[in-house]
């Protein structure tokens, strides 16, 4: 009986749901024609009714070409300016009205998603926005709503958790901002991470979404939506200036039956809904260079040291983000960008230009031998700090793996710059240029790492860093990390550099050598220690077991001791990172104690300290060996919390005793 109940109750949410997509599912010829508005205003909070801001209205025309192509149309646009409350038409609202009417949007949408748009290349970015925001608002998951669940939806936003829960015949839709991946963010260099579960009065940015939507007659009828940001100050709890976009859109005509013309498909590519930045205009003309040609000149006749000298310097940089590469190649020859004292702030500036064209001549430079040792550095320092890489980049530094096996700034920095380029993408490992430079990394491993005998241990410890680095890209080299893991021959720094190699690399990769590391009692102590950490990385119930059991019958004190104080100091840690990893810790892991004297057994220690505008967190490594009485590895990690982000200071080592 309980189960013919369950499949009764299975019938009628799949019921429910069959009809309410019907409403997304219209046939070819279908007209639907929405009142929408939106308006976006800024004022201190409490006091709304001083508001200034921008807002836009429109007729939203979508047909229906096919099962699941449409097309989207504005119509009588008009935009108008708020100011204290006070709204009138912007003066540029003719050329901008012109604009967004001129070219409508055909896109792909299939059960309540926007899968793909496909706009003109002639649109400009910025009324294309306006759009994919438009299209974000018919969004809906059916399914979700009438299990209350949480979904992951892209839209104009990002790629955002999404709750839908079902009330009546409304559909409610709420989204947290700040746990939003592939958002729009400003030019920065800041390497952060947000705060799981982060209270919103700890964070400068508190953001969040809020979505209505009615269904009537098998159709979207209504939806309105209201979107909020709020900037607090970090020493007060209360108050702060509220950005609000509420954003209404109402059915007032169905047509069916409407003759499909066709659609011009010339010039148009692919797209999604997730927000475009505008590319800043490309300068590559003889006028436009003599701008950055003349600030050179002045930089050249002006002291070095010098607070003028330094803005221009600034000027400069960011003048060089908007040269092509032909632009740049061409500055850099002629004589005017050196200066008499041989100085060369062009060459200077390079590495904090971060653009495409910047990182191509940069490359071409160090090939030709024409920047110093110094330059070189920190331009491969810096590479890891690209807010937007791009697979140009990849490609063009790619050969420089070949040319400096030396220098160990080149490899990291250039894995640093692929693990942020694949952290913004899915499947980056099927990029081209990632892919080549993996293969260049694994090609100077060889077999189980065994080319240390000609390349040097230092140099293939250097590679695995390199390759750990990598992050997701490294995904497909596990073969040869385990390999070189368990190959016993190998040196002890090898051994353990592949298998710190697996840092990055996602959870869903094999990691069954790491385990059988780890309870081998007659393994190293660093090796089983080492790959004990990294299994941690990936908690599950199995691994627990385990960990459990191998700790109930240790036979290595350092192994035992360390194992022992990590875990306790797990359970009591404050460290915000480490909560979901304490919270699927079983209460009853720790079966057996072991002796915590930190300067003669493996040791784990982990504080975090709390102010009132932030806090932060402070873990340390120490390592015996039964070989040593002075300790094998000295680790420290520093990472702050503030604002409702984690930032990674810094992390320390020390081998003290490495050559004994």
């Amino acid at each position: 009986m309980e189960f013919q109940h369950m499949i009764m109750l299975l019938s009628i949410v799949v019921t429910g749901v069959s009809r309410y997509y019907g409403a997304l599912s219209l046939s070819t010829g279908s007209r639907l024609s929405y009142r929408y508005s939106t308006s976006t205003n800024t004022f201190l909070q409490g006091r709304a009714d001083k508001r200034s801001g921008i807002s836009l209205e429109a007729t939203v025309v979508v047909e229906v070409l096919a099962k699941c192509h449409r097309v989207l149309q504005l119509q009588d646009v008009q935009i108008k300016i708020i100011l204290e409350s006070k709204e009138k038409l912007h003066k540029e609202n003719v050329n901008l009205r012109k604009v967004l009417e001129q070219h409508p949007l055909l896109f792909c949408f299939h059960n309540g998603k926007i899968l793909k748009i496909f706009p003109q290349e002639r649109e400009p970015i910025w009324a294309l926005n306006i759009k994919r925001g438009i299209l974000s608002v018919f969004q809906t998951s059916l399914a979700a709503a009438v299990t209350n669940r949480t979904v992951q939806e892209v839209d104009i936003l990002g790629k955002c958790p999404t709750k839908y829960h079902r009330k009546g015949s409304l559909l409610w839709k709420t989204k947290d901002l700040d746990l939003c991946s592939h958002r729009f963010s400003l030019f920065t260099s800041l390497r952060s991470v947000a705060l799981p579960n982060a209270p919103s009065q700890e964070q400068l940015l508190s953001s969040k979404l809020e979505c209505v939507q009615r269904f009537k007659e098998q159709i979207l009828e209504e939806a309105k939506c209201t979107e909020s940001h709020l900037v607090r100050p970090p020493t007060k709890k209360s108050g702060g200036v509220k950005t609000q976009i509420q954003t209404s859109m109402k059915l007032f005509r169905t047509d069916a039956g409407v003759t499909v013309h066709e659609r011009d498909t010339k010039d148009i590519y692919e797209s999604t809904l997730l927000y475009e930045k505008e590319k800043a205009a490309q300068l590559s003309g003889e006028e436009e260079e003599e701008v950055v040609a003349d600030i050179l000149q002045k930089l050249c006749v002006k002291p070095r040291v010098d607070l003028e000298s330094a803005e221009l310097f600034m000027t400069l940089v960011f003048e060089l983000r908007h040269l092509s590469s032909d632009a740049l190649m061409s500055l850099w020859q002629r004589s005017s960008s050196k200066c008499q004292d041989d100085w060369q702030p062009l060459s200077d500036a390079l590495p904090s230009c971060t653009t495409e064209a910047c990182v191509v001549l940069m490359k071409e430079l160090i090939v030709s031998g024409k920047v110093g040792e110094e330059k070189m550095e920190s331009f491969f320092q810096l590479l890891s700090f690209i807010p937007e890489p791009t697979a140009g980049m990849i490609d063009a530094l790619a050969p420089l793996l070949q040319l400096s096996r030396e220098t160990q700034s080149a490899f990291l920095g250039i894995t640093a710059l692929v693990n942020h380029f694949c952290s913004m993408r899915n499947n980056c490992d099927q990029e081209p240029a990632v892919r080549g430079v993996m293969k260049n990394l694994e090609q100077h491993l060889g077999e189980k790492c065994t080319l240390h005998k000609s390349e040097g241990i230092g140099q293939v410890e250097l590679i695995l860093k390199a390759i750990g680095n990598a992050g997701l890209a490294a995904a497909p080299l596990e073969p040869v990390l385990n390999s070189c893991a368990r190959w016993k021959n190998n040196p002890i720094e090898i051994r353990l550099a592949a298998i710190e190699a697996y840092r990055r690399i996602p959870c869903t990769v094999n990691h069954d050598v790491l385990m059988h590391l780890y309870l081998t009692y007659d393994e190293d102590v660093e090796i089983r220690i080492a790959s004990y950490l990294m299994l941690m990385k990936c908690p599950n119930k199995e691994l627990f077991n385990q960990v459990k059991f191998t700790l109930q019958e240790e036979r290595s004190s350092q192994v035992g001791s360390f194992v022992w104080s990590h875990l306790s100091e797990l359970l009591e840690t404050d460290d915000p990172l480490k909560q979901h990893l304490k919270s699927f810790l079983p209460d009853d892991i720790l079966s057996k104690e072991f002796d915590r004297e930190m300067w003669k057994f493996s040791s784990y220690s982990d504080v975090t300290f709390h102010s009132g505008t932030g806090s932060a967190n402070v873990e340390a490594r120490i390592i015996f060996s039964p070989m040593s009485f002075l300790p094998r590895l000295i680790v420290t990690n520093f990472t702050i919390y503030v604002l409702g982000r984690a930032v990674n200071i810094l992390e320390a080592s020390c081998l003290p005793c490495i050559s004994s």
